[in-house]
């Protein structure tokens, strides 16, 4: 079995294993079934993914998000107490990805803008750098961002990508808050647009236009149908094809981490392999 067979086949176990988690219905129990299995898909990466919190020094949070994968070298902030038990705290610029899991991504979008922006209007970590640049120190290399990185992976998205740029033009209309409390509204469609939103019913990748420089989205396209628009692109490839959009998942999420040696993961390069 080679690498495309591999990720085809891996897209396809988690694709059905999501779809039938929902046969009994909707219910927190199915929609922790639901993280677990993505948690399962994320094994690939060493750091653990948490249920948990972000906050900023500045004191601005997230509310609870699904899944928080901190840096290879985060260290979990002791004694940091919420309401919620088995939640756990982490200052923003430990966090490298902000990842909620959807049932329905088309009836969820508010909530999924509403927490987009949530996590964007974080500073991440080393935000007085340019989010494109990079450096190379002692084998390491880091990658530079200027928001806590929000993805979304979920089901039942919008067959039409049209649809998309709708609901992101209309951001203005939604009333932001996190935990019932109203915070600063976004001044322009890019702070609610998720940096990447997989789609598993339609077989999509949503994928935020500021990421450009870090994915080479040229190259995916040549490998399925694109739709470009001024935010945001999409790529839709067939069920078969699955394999791609798993591996621009990680290669992405991947690229985020501090660290971007990782025994269990072949490198980015050969990820991009087909």
């Amino acid at each position: 079995m080679n690498l495309k067979e591999y990720f085809d086949q891996v897209y396809f176990i988690y694709k059905t294993l999501f779809s039938a988690a929902g046969t009994q219905g909707n219910s927190p129990i199915i929609g922790s079934i639901r993280e677990e299995i993505i948690k399962r898909l994320l094994s690939f990466f060493p750091e653990p993914k948490e249920t948990g919190w972000i906050f900023s020094n500045d004191g601005k949070t997230t509310g609870q998000i699904d899944i928080v994968i901190p840096y290879s070298m985060c260290v979990l902030i002791p004694g940091y107490v919420f309401a919620e038990e088995g939640a756990k705290g982490f200052l923003s610029n430990q966090v490298s990805s902000a990842i909620e899991v959807k049932s329905n991504i088309g009836s969820e979008i508010n909530n999924i803008l509403i927490k987009s922006w949530s996590c964007h209007r974080l500073i991440g970590g080393f935000e007085n750098i340019p989010e494109t640049e990079t450096i190379n120190k002692n084998d390491m290399q880091f990658i530079y961002k200027n928001w806590v990185p929000f993805v979304v992976i979920g089901n039942r998205g919008f067959k039409e990508d049209e649809a998309y740029l709708k609901w992101f033009e209309d951001f203005s209309k939604l009333t932001y808050s996190v935990n019932k409390k109203a915070i600063e509204k976004p001044t322009k469609p890019s702070q609610v647009i998720p940096d990447l939103l997989l789609d598993l019913k339609y077989n999509k990748l949503l994928i935020h236009k500021h990421l450009n420089p870090n994915i080479p989205i040229q190259k995916f396209d040549l490998l399925g149908s694109s739709k470009d628009f001024s935010e945001f692109s999409i790529i839709t490839v067939t069920e078969k094809q699955g394999g791609l959009l798993i591996k621009i998942l990680l290669y992405y999420l991947d690229s985020l981490r501090k660290v971007l040696s990782v025994s269990q993961l072949t490198t980015s390069a050969n990820l991009l392999d087909i």
